[in-house]
């Protein structure tokens, strides 16, 4: 479960990651 959670986090990681990479390359 812990492995999980931890794999939830890391997800969201990469998609706050991607996001943010979009952004400076459209700024």
């Amino acid at each position: 479960m812990a492995f999980s959670f931890f794999n939830l986090i890391l997800d969201n990681w990469g998609l706050s990651f991607v996001i943010f990479l979009s952004l400076i390359l459209t700024a």
